[in-house]
């Protein structure tokens, strides 16, 4: 028997919606990567109701991990983030490359974001994650990370596949790693005060700082 669409539960109707949506923009062959990962940031923030949404691709032969599209969704903000050592972070890279989804319902407590507290997730006030890795043949190139603040957060069965199959769409931008990695490198050359590591503080002056990707022609 096929189920109308109509007919499912609202939480799953809304997530097939939402695939579809960027299933579309996926085949569109005139968007370019980044209104791609622009329009995806901002399904995924108000499909899961989460304060930020960064993809974020590995460089430097996988030695860092670049945000190349951070969505604020209460400002409706669309900036570049910071970069992360890899190697300074091996219990969170070593879960992430493992795993479909990374659900973290309190990032105080997971030993998973231990490393990633002081410098970025006790700054910006984020206190769940559910981040989901992106594949291409085999070989991990980037993060979906969704970043929720206020009270600690359960992550249900259907937004952890939710956020699988967006993982999965992104790969399907069929772009091969070195041009993922050469895509992120160009946004360091055209944005001279990029924070290059995270080793800083989020503060005021710096979040105005960090350039907004709507100015990167």
């Amino acid at each position: 028997m096929v189920v109308q669409a109509s007919s499912l539960p609202e939480p799953q109707r809304q997530a097939d919606l939402a695939r579809l949506s960027l299933t579309k923009l996926n085949v569109e062959e005139k968007i370019s990567l980044i209104e791609f990962f622009q329009k995806t940031s901002v399904v995924c923030a108000d499909f899961l109701n989460v304060e930020r949404v960064g993809i974020w691709l590995l460089v430097n032969e996988g030695k860092a991990l670049r945000c190349v599209e951070l969505f604020e969704k209460s400002k409706r903000n669309h900036i570049v983030g910071p970069t992360l050592i890899v190697s300074d972070y091996p219990s969170y890279f070593s879960s992430i490359s493992q795993r479909k989804t990374l659900p973290i319902e309190s990032v105080e407590t997971d030993p998973r974001t231990q490393e990633l507290l002081e410098g970025y997730l006790r700054p910006l006030k984020i206190s769940s994650m559910l981040d989901g890795p992106i594949f291409i043949n085999g070989e991990l190139v980037g993060i979906i990370c969704h970043e929720h603040t206020g009270p600690v957060r359960e992550w249900s069965t259907e937004e952890r596949d939710f956020v699988g199959s967006i993982a999965d769409i992104i790969a399907l931008k069929k772009f091969e790693p070195p041009r993922w990695a050469k895509f992120a490198s160009l946004y360091e050359l055209r944005n001279p005060n990029w924070p290059s590591t995270v080793g800083w503080m989020p503060s005021p002056k710096w979040r105005q700082g960090w350039p907004m990707i709507s100015r990167i022609s």
